[in-house]
């Protein structure tokens, strides 16, 4: 299935609804402060809301483990890692650019993308069951 950029704005919106909230909990544990911890979130939710919607444009774009147009668990798995990996990084460095504290910013890093890969899978997964928003293999 290929996806249009409505269902993939969807898609990103009803993710990051998700994200968000475990990003605020996340930094309000280890900061203790609802300030700095919806400073964090605020601008963390930017930069990855940017970066979740960018890698979904590139992943409508490859064919890789489709199973009848539809995305197999082995690519949801290898969507889940290099996401995953994208937003750790631009998570860690946005959150060591308001805390000043790297130790701690990559703690709230680590755990909220533990978390979040978990919440991510089952998140694509759900979407894969839908099929408003897909059309047949043609050009994007």
């Amino acid at each position: 299935m290929l996806e249009t950029k409505k269902r993939t704005i969807a898609k990103t919106i009803s993710f990051k609804i998700l994200a968000t909230t475990v990003g605020f909990f996340t930094a309000l544990f280890f900061t203790g402060s609802k300030e700095i911890a919806l400073m964090v979130t605020i601008a963390n939710s930017i930069t990855t809301l940017i970066a979740f919607y960018i890698h979904e444009r590139v992943w409508a774009r490859i064919a890789y483990a489709l199973l009848n147009d539809k995305d197999s668990h082995q690519r949801t798995l290898i969507k889940t890692i290099t996401y995953k990996t994208c937003i750790f990084t631009v998570g860690t460095l946005t959150k060591w650019a308001i805390i000043g504290n790297f130790t701690t910013a990559l703690s709230i890093g680590i755990t909220k993308n533990l978390i979040t890969a978990v919440v991510y899978y089952i998140h694509d997964r759900v979407w894969n069951r839908f099929e408003w928003g897909t059309r047949p293999n043609q050009s994007l």
